[in-house]
């Protein structure tokens, strides 16, 4: 998953300056918005696996 991460979290970069403006999308508050949002979602697909190989 760690290669899927890093390309979440460039396109939510991306994304995030081209629809918020790059000040915003390089603030530490973004920064770790992203970063929580990545946890989450790895955790639900963690979670998904684990159940579904159960």
């Amino acid at each position: 998953m760690g290669n899927y991460e890093q390309l979440i979290r460039i396109a939510l970069y991306t994304v995030g300056g081209f629809v918020l403006g790059d000040g915003i999308a390089n603030s530490a508050e973004y920064q770790a918005a992203v970063g929580g949002l990545i946890h989450v979602v790895t955790f639900a697909w963690w979670l998904y696996r684990n159940r579904r190989a159960a």
